[in-house]
């Protein structure tokens, strides 16, 4: 980091600028301040105020102002003399103590001139200080502002959080309210509804009493009307009932004719299929006594064949082989052919059990149709009997019910015709009635007499 001061000096240094250096280095390092601006403040103050011979040079190599230029662009310190004091006290072990700038430097203008641009640069740094401890104050005011506005905006979250409880407590406790006067219309409306509930069945019971009253009374009246009809009906019924006895003994012998019919061809029936059944018996066990003879002959052929073969063997011992050979294809054929024979048969039985069943079957099936369409029949034959009977007692109904109406009739004719009578009928008085009114008939006929 010396290295880098003495470069950006610019110039030869001697032993006591560069321990000069290496002091203010170790100040900055201490101080924790070693930036690349501490840097060139050392640098400027090691050319302002460096021992050195050929510092104050002439006009025509350097002038005041480029050396002030040059000390505004290092950022030199205005403490300068300070720093070179802090230098020495560090220092106090090196051969020669530095005498102060005002001593080494007083008949020295350009010395004058950089103390000149010294103070202006700080007087500068000065105001460089002022506008950063604005800027700091500043930004501690914008920084309390920022605090204080988000405290303020807390403090109104707050305020609205807790207004918000307070209305949403206040919103709770209004619908409390509203649920307990629901409540409360409720229970008194159903209050209501169950007086008024009461009261309707206290009406429709009193109104229920006085039509039970009412119905009552009309039962009986009507009971009385049942009764009266009925006994008359009864009357009506007798010659009914013996009118139904003859038409039910017709429809009985007429049922016993038909049901003779009926049991004559369920005989017939059953003998037929008594007669298929034997048949179908039959023709079973004669394909059963075939195939057993068949498979007796087989087997004996077999046992022929079985003795040829062997009595061959015994004879010709060289075509033992072959004839065995043949008479087992020649078994081996028989049986396949027997088989065959038997599975040929098998079927044929099958088919003609299966003819003879569906032969049955439609047998039974035309059997069911007759008993249905005379089930049928019988059911129509039934029907119009029933609508005979029913059109006949209408007849005599209409037949009992006209004549009753013609006496109801004639017997208002015959009533008017008395009542008329009764009218025009003279009125005559007994002898007791005359003798009690025979003084009121002497004055009635006082006048006439005269």
């Amino acid at each position: 980091m010396a290295n880098k001061v003495e470069k950006m000096a610019k110039s030869t240094l001697n032993a006591q600028q560069r321990e000069f250096i290496r002091s203010e280095v170790d100040l900055l390092i201490h101080n924790g301040d070693a930036s690349e601006s501490s840097l060139h403040r050392v640098a400027a103050s090691l050319r302002v105020f460096a021992d050195r011979p050929q510092a104050v040079a002439p006009p025509s190599r350097r002038s005041p102002s480029e050396n002030g230029i040059s000390i505004k662009k290092n950022d030199a310190k205005p403490s300068i003399n300070a720093a070179a004091s802090k230098a020495t006290a560090v220092n106090e072990s090196s051969t020669a103590r530095r005498p102060p700038p005002s001593e080494v430097h007083a008949g020295d203008v350009w010395a004058h001139l950089s103390k000149r641009d010294a103070e202006e640069f700080a007087k500068e740094q000065l105001e460089h200080r002022k506008l950063l401890k604005r800027k700091e104050d500043e930004q501690r005011n914008f920084l309390e502002a920022q605090v204080q506005r988000r405290t303020e905006i807390k403090l109104r979250h707050e305020e609205d959080e807790r207004a918000k409880a307070a209305i949403e407590m206040e919103q709770v406790r209004l619908w409390q309210i509203e649920e307990l006067k629901k409540k409360d219309e409720v229970k008194k409306k159903l209050a209501d509804d169950r007086q008024q509930r009461d009261e309707q069945l206290r009406l429709a019971k009193e109104k229920k009493a006085r039509e039970e009253i009412l119905r009552r009374e009309d039962d009986e009246r009507q009971a009385a009307a049942i009764r009266e009809a009925i006994r008359k009906e009864e009357e009506l019924n007798e010659v009914k009932r013996i009118r139904q006895k003859e038409e039910v003994a017709k429809f009985h012998a007429i049922n016993k004719m038909h049901e003779d019919a009926k049991q004559r061809e369920r005989d017939r029936e059953a003998e037929m299929d008594k007669v298929h059944q034997k048949l179908y018996l039959e023709r079973l066990a004669k394909d059963e006594r075939e195939r057993d003879q068949s498979l007796a002959k087989m087997h004996e052929k077999q046992r022929h064949q079985q003795t040829m073969a062997t009595q061959m063997q015994a004879s010709v011992a060289e075509r033992a082989a072959d004839d065995e050979r043949k008479a087992k294809e020649y078994a081996s054929k028989k049986e396949a052919q027997a088989a065959e024979e038997a599975r040929k048969k098998a079927e044929r039985q099958d088919q003609e059990k299966t003819k003879i069943k569906q032969y049955l079957a439609m047998q039974i099936l035309e059997r069911e149709q007759k008993q249905d369409e005379e089930r049928d029949r019988q059911e129509k034959l039934r029907l119009q009997m029933k609508q005979d009977v029913e059109a006949a007692e209408r007849a005599e109904h209409e037949r009992l019910l006209l004549r009753k109406q013609k006496q109801d009739h004639q017997r208002v004719l015959l009533e008017q015709q008395m009542t008329e009578r009764e009218n025009q009928r003279p009125v005559y008085m007994t002898d007791e009635e005359r003798r009690l009114n025979a003084k009121l008939i002497d004055k009635a006929l006082a006048p006439k007499r005269r």
